[in-house]
C-alpha cells in the first residue's frame, strides 16, 4: 500500500478515494474540527493521525497516532497498519462506534440548541 498524493479533489471524488482506502493518513499540525477523519471512517477506513489536541480529543481510543514532527514514527506506524489487518479493522470498528454514536446530526443539532439556550437567557439576563 504505497501512498499516493491526490490533490485536491470534489467532494464526490474524495468520497470514491475514501470508499477503496484501508487507512486515511492525516499528518496535520491543527485540525480544529476533524471532519475529514469523520469522512474517513464513514467510509470504512482505519485513522492514522498525527498526535495533535483535537484529534486526541476526538478519537483517542480509536485511532493510530505518530509524532506529528517524526517521519520515522509516521513509518513505523503506517507500516504496522498495512500489514495488520487485524489492527486496521479493529481501529476502524472503534472509530465507527464512536462516529456513529457520538457524531450524528441529531446530536449536533440538540448541542447547538443548548448553546443558543444558554446565550439567549445570558443576553436575557
Amino acid at each position: 500500500m504505497p501512498l499516493q498524493p491526490l490533490g485536491f479533489l470534489s467532494q464526490e471524488e474524495l468520497s470514491a478515494w475514501l470508499q477503496r482506502a484501508a487507512i486515511y493518513l492525516s499528518p496535520a499540525r491543527y485540525d480544529p474540527f476533524g471532519l475529514l477523519p469523520l469522512q474517513a471512517v464513514l467510509n470504512g477506513c482505519a485513522l492514522l493521525l498525527s498526535d495533535i489536541p483535537s484529534y486526541r480529543e476526538l478519537w483517542d481510543g480509536a485511532a493510530c497516532f505518530f509524532r506529528y514532527d517524526d517521519a520515522q514514527d509516521l513509518s513505523r506506524k503506517w507500516r504496522r497498519l498495512v500489514k495488520d489487518a487485524d489492527l486496521r479493522a479493529d481501529l476502524w470498528r472503534r472509530a465507527a462506534r464512536r462516529a456513529y454514536s457520538n457524531y450524528t446530526p441529531s446530536r449536533m443539532a440538540d448541542q447547538y440548541v443548548q448553546v443558543y439556550t444558554r446565550v439567549q437567557q445570558a443576553v436575557a439576563a
